[in-house]
């Protein structure tokens, strides 16, 4: 696709995601305001890169950019009666002064909005994700080879109760799937019912039934399905320890398949004193990307450095496992994530693939005007499509001086390494890149 379709695409999605983020900002207008605990920064600075287009080698392609940076990061939770609401946003926009690529807003956002039409029966709820997916496994990540996405949904949530310790539960979610550049819109409609048995204060039970009718739009290359869902689940909480697990059935139906399989999961959530904590996810499901993004969102495991979301078409199977340790001192931070996925499509077997990702991520606070970490990150990429494997590892040092009342200056220094095991014309993974930014930040949390 020619750059200047590309960016009639980006205006494009940027209209549409544009206005379910006004949507979920008018709601929280709307609310009253009071109980709101908020962490925001601003920021502005520049991005040096020395081959900005992730090339091979020295080549003659390779190319040096500097890049304008204007960002926002939010998180937020609102609780005024009945109303509720949380965002977590962390979004840039970049201009590339040297016009290597079109200026861009990337980065993510979560918002969700919740009314309560009846306090603890009956509440509505629009929720809003908007990231990047990446397009080509075979191609190096950047601008090109990078889409924005927006999932939009809303719908119904209502709990009827049975006994004094059962409920019925009912919820619907009408969905609004949209890409920048790859012809995958779509629609969606989740319905879901469960009944909730609490045992004990501790130890709730419940049977779920889910269906899940997605349709592709009009020129998408997305099919249409079917996936109908059952399971039990059982959360048990202690004081410190967490344990949810679901054993179930899937069954999928599209327009040339019909398949499905047992589901299952396992996660345990521990805390060590009062400092340290560590969680544990494994499972198997089958979803879209829509229900993937939103499980990396709701659940976390490992995501800051695990697998990179791929652009998949369709619905597909995962199996994944992950860790993830985090704990903290006065003066020191320190997070430990390992995370490992396996992707099956029954259709588009190209698009097959096994992800794995682990990180660290290390704080130090050195005076009060003084803080330094540092960072390492490893990706690998196994695809079945023509064995492709690929490796990248990234290393970085990030510098914050406190300079005046909720301002900082922030400098970042990043080293990229990537290597592939073969070569295709136009999708060399085999490149090495160093980046360094400067920003000025202002930062503000309630």
């Amino acid at each position: 696709m020619p750059p200047a379709a590309l960016h009639l695409e980006a205006r494009v999605l940027a209209v549409k995601s544009g206005r379910h983020l006004w949507l979920l900002i008018g709601f929280l207008a709307a609310a009253p305001a009071a109980a709101v605990e908020y962490d925001l920064s601003l920021s502005g600075g520049a991005i040096y890169s020395d081959n900005i287009g992730r090339t091979v080698g020295q080549t003659p392609t390779m190319r040096e950019d500097t890049i304008a940076e204007l960002a926002l990061q939010l998180t937020l939770e609102r609780n005024a009666g009945r109303w509720h609401a949380s965002i977590a946003s962390d979004l840039q926009y970049l201009k590339f002064l040297d016009e290597t690529f079109n200026d861009t807003l990337q980065g993510q956002f979560n918002g969700n909005v919740e009314f309560a039409i009846i306090p603890d029966r009956f509440r509505w709820v629009v929720e809003d994700n908007f990231g990047q997916s990446y397009i080509d496994v075979l191609a190096a990540r950047t601008p090109v080879n990078n889409e924005n996405f927006n999932f939009f949904s809303t719908g119904p949530e209502v709990s009827i109760p049975l006994t004094p310790s059962s409920d019925l539960e009912f919820s619907g979610r009408w969905s609004s799937n949209t890409y920048e550049v790859t012809a995958s819109d779509s629609n969606q409609l989740d319905l879901q019912m469960s009944v909730v048995h609490r045992f004990t204060d501790s130890i709730a039970g419940s049977l779920v039934v889910r269906s899940e009718e997605v349709s592709g739009s009009a020129g998408s290359v997305t099919p249409d399905y079917t996936n109908r869902t059952i399971y039990a689940q059982v959360v048990a909480r202690g004081a410190r320890t967490m344990l949810t697990t679901r054993a179930g059935h899937t069954q999928l139906r599209d327009t040339l398949t019909i398949g499905g399989g047992s589901l299952w999961s396992l996660e345990v959530n521990r805390q060590f004193g009062a400092r340290s904590s560590a969680s544990v996810k494994l499972g198997t499901m089958v979803t879209n990307e829509v229900g993937s993004v939103r499980f990396e969102v709701s659940n976390a495991g490992g995501a800051d450095f695990g697998p990179t979301t791929l652009f998949s078409p369709g619905a597909f199977k995962i199996d994944y496992a992950s860790i993830v340790f985090e704990t903290a001192s006065p003066r020191n931070q320190l997070r430990v994530a390992v995370d490992h996925r396996k992707y099956f499509h029954d259709v588009s077997a190209g698009f097959n693939r096994t992800q794995a990702g682990a990180g660290t991520e290390l704080l130090r606070q050195f005076t009060v005007r003084l803080r330094a970490g540092l960072t390492a990150r490893y990706e690998k990429i196994k695809s079945d499509r023509a064995g492709y494997s690929f490796d990248e590892w990234s290393a970085g040092a990030a510098f914050y001086v406190r300079f005046a009342r909720n301002f900082d200056l922030r400098l970042n220094v990043d080293h990229f390494v990537g290597a592939s095991d073969f070569f295709i014309p136009g999708a060399q993974r085999d490149y090495e890149e160093n980046r360094a930014s400067l920003r000025i930040v202002w930062s503000h949390k309630r």
